[in-house]
């Protein structure tokens, strides 16, 4: 009598199947990454575009055994898209208008500054998370906790994301105001800040065009320190400034300096 062992296939099947927690999508690397490899395909073929997995031999890849491309291949071409770098067209991969204001023009052209800034916040989930911390960044702790919480994060996977998505805001000059503040500060420039509307209201400065133009989040912010431990902050939602826009700059200031000082007690007689 022969003895049948049993297929081990059964025992395999009634292993619980392994979950993977896949975060959701996001770029595999920083903006500033990303166009560094836009670079590569400009100079490889500008305008003109090419195949897939040209594109992938220009970023250095080379297809697993001869058939088929590795999933670093494939990301990286999905992150250069989510950045809104590329565009395919007829099977062909070509840079998008935004990656071509990027990589034409100088840094620090009015155009690329703007292409950068907008392809920074083109990952649904980078606009997202920037959404709900614009009042300002907390620690990393709180913003990795949410990142897993909220937004179904692999644990395994929050300290890269969170490192690429800082780098990226910090690469398009779009930083939180409030990130160094601490909570007695914060409570200080509200106060100012409401006076500073207030100084506003009160003020009988000329219509003009300029004063039409609705209030923006600005990229380029500097602090200056002012006497009695006071201090200012100046902002630009893109530089370098043109001579006419530094001319009317000083003319506001002018104009608004009787609302924004007042006679010191030492001076009075």
């Amino acid at each position: 009598m022969a003895i049948v062992k049993k297929d081990t296939q059964d025992s395999e099947a009634s292993k619980p199947k392994r979950n993977i927690h896949r975060s959701p999508n996001y770029p595999a690397f920083s903006l500033e990454d990303a166009i560094a490899k836009a670079r590569v395909l400009w100079e490889k073929d500008h305008k003109a575009g090419s195949p897939p997995d040209v594109t992938l031999r220009h970023l250095g890849f080379e297809p697993k055994h001869g058939q088929s491309f590795s999933g670093p291949a494939a990301r990286t071409l999905a992150t250069l898209k989510t950045f809104g770098l590329t565009e395919e067209r007829d099977g062909r991969i070509y840079l998008s208008q935004i990656g071509l204001d990027i990589v034409i023009y100088s840094q620090t052209d009015e155009r690329c500054m703007r292409a950068i800034a907008d392809a920074a916040l083109k990952p649904n989930v980078y606009s997202r998370i920037y959404d709900r911390y614009k009042a300002g960044l907390p620690s990393d702790d709180t913003v990795k906790a949410e990142l897993v919480r909220v937004d179904g994060f692999n644990p395994k996977q929050v300290d890269g994301f969170l490192d690429d998505f800082k780098r990226t805001l910090e690469f398009a000059g779009l930083h939180f105001d409030w990130e160094e503040l601490e909570e007695g500060e914060m409570l200080e420039q509200s106060r100012v800040d409401q006076g500073a509307k207030s100084v506003v209201s009160k003020s009988a400065a000329p219509s003009s065009p300029s004063s039409q133009i609705k209030v923006a989040v600005l990229a380029n912010s500097f602090p200056i320190l002012l006497k009695k431990q006071n201090q200012a902050m100046i902002g630009f939602a893109r530089l370098p400034l043109d001579k006419a826009d530094l001319q009317l700059l000083k003319q506001w200031i002018d104009l608004m300096a009787e609302n924004l000082t007042e006679e010191s007690s030492e001076e009075a007689p």
